[in-house]
């Protein structure tokens, strides 16, 4: 059940946030592409403030806009989708209340919490009106404002259907949760070993344990959702940004580059891997904002995928063996040839001894260099050749080994020891109870000895009397 409820839930989150890109596309393009004379209201804003514009989108070149200083009216459709979201809002937060009631009888069963507590005595509560408060943002209709301002000589202006669109990504931590549920590192085996070994099962530890078991798959995953939800953050921050080319503005005017969401994935691919090929940039506050944060989040992704390949290609145990005892071969056979150099040079030499000529001393002066040289070589290729004995890493394997199998025979023995105190305590109840019955025997004993004593002397009586 518990599954079920934060699957659907997690549906629900997903769909809120569809449902709120379209609304902010619908909202963006009705508020500044919605003129009749295809004018872009936010390039008129670049010589004036926000409180002058009063009465310049009252013409009708910006007939349907109808800015009014720092507000606008949307229309039905922007509308109809902000109710929609509001309706899916409130079947999130009885669905998260339904999850904490799954969760608490979980709790009961595994004898975490007494069968008496309720949502409001179990120490639930905090968690429940958290989590209410984040599904519960939502921008309600009417509430159509905006602010501009300006940065490098350009105009900037955010609407809060932007930055509420933005802020609904938060629900997204629903998903992160079934990633919890949907793995054996949330069964119910996990739950008690990790009871036993004093840790909790959460999100938290999945997360690990998938990075230590498939490091590549799941840096993939986390690297993917990190660039879809920055890359939509950023876009939408930066593609209401106008740069004022004919008064010399400073940054360029990139609002038809933003247009597209691949171009934002893009720009966070780029600056996650520290590459930058300019070819655009984030200007405005919050677009900085994300800029940073992807950098961060990139630096420690690309930090984990140089661990998890350094890990990756170390050797094994027989892997390292191997290389070390080619290795050591190579060595020996470069040293080998290095002799062969220094016999050649001593045969050289001998032939050239027997020349007595000026040119035969010379022969022989560059020969004699030439032996030296291959000498010097030869002395340290065998060097190396036997340097290469067993490597560090090989040794402490083995003496960890070794330890490993003394403690496993320490353990054994301390196993049969352990076995032979408790025969020998059995042993010791049995020879106990055995004395007790030897001693039941002997009092028999006696008694029979008594009994035939006394009928032998009734028969001597007898016999006496005859």
């Amino acid at each position: 059940i518990q599954k079920m409820v934060d699957t659907f839930a997690a549906v629900i989150a997903v769909a809120i946030n569809l449902i709120s890109y379209f609304e902010s596309e619908r909202n963006y393009k009705f508020l500044y592409e919605g003129s009749v004379a295809g004018l872009d209201p936010l390039q008129d804003l670049l010589n004036h403030t926000p409180y002058e514009i009063t009465d310049k989108f009252a013409s009708d070149s910006y007939k349907g806009l109808r800015l009014i200083k720092n507000r606008y009216e949307s229309d039905s459709t922007c509308t109809a989708y902000r109710i929609l979201i509001i309706i899916l809002i409130l079947i999130l937060d009885v669905t998260t209340v339904f999850h904490y009631i799954n969760y608490l009888k979980i709790l009961k069963l595994k004898k975490l919490r007494v069968p008496e507590d309720t949502l409001f005595t179990s120490g639930l509560l905090k968690k429940i009106i958290i989590e209410i408060l984040i599904c519960s943002i939502c921008l309600p209709p009417g509430a159509d404002y905006w602010f501009s301002g300006r940065i490098l000589d350009g105009v900037y202006h955010y609407s809060i259907d932007t930055i509420f669109s933005v802020i609904n990504l938060i629900k997204a931590y629903w998903v992160l949760r079934l990633f919890h549920l949907y793995t054996p590192w949330g069964s119910d085996q996990a739950i008690r070993l990790c009871k036993k070994y004093k840790c909790q099962a959460s999100v938290t530890f999945a997360i690990k344990a998938e990075l230590k078991r498939r490091p590549y798959a799941m840096l993939g995953v986390l690297m993917g959702a990190t660039i879809i939800l920055l890359g939509y953050s950023m876009r939408q921050f930066e593609r209401t940004f106008r740069g004022d080319f004919y008064n010399g503005s400073l940054a360029k005017d990139f609002a038809p580059w933003w247009d597209y969401v691949t171009n934002g994935l893009w720009i966070i691919i780029v600056t996650m891997t520290t590459v930058g090929f300019g070819e655009a940039y984030p200007i405005t506050h919050l677009g900085r904002l994300i800029g940073v944060f992807a950098c961060l989040v990139g630096m420690l992704l690309m930090s984990l995928m140089v661990v998890a390949l350094t890990a990756q290609s170390e050797f094994t145990v027989a892997e390292a063996k191997a290389f070390e005892i080619l290795q050591r071969i190579n060595a020996n056979d470069n040293a080998q040839e290095k002799a062969a150099n220094v016999i050649r040079n001593v045969i050289k030499l001998s032939v050239k001894l027997k020349k007595t000529t000026p040119k035969g001393y010379v022969e022989r002066f560059l020969v004699f260099t030439e032996l030296t040289k291959s000498c010097n070589v030869y002395s340290n290729e065998n060097r190396i050749a036997k340097s290469h004995t067993l490597p560090v890493n090989e040794m402490l394997h083995q003496i960890k080994k070794k330890f490993k199998n003394d403690i496993s025979d320490l353990r054994k023995e301390v196993e049969i020891i352990a076995k032979t105190e408790q025969r020998c305590r059995a042993l010791h109840e049995r020879t106990l109870s055995s004395l007790d019955k030897i001693k039941e025997i002997i009092a028999l004993q006696k008694m029979t000895a008594e009994l035939v004593t006394k009928i032998h002397n009734i028969n001597l009586e007898k016999k006496q009397q005859l």
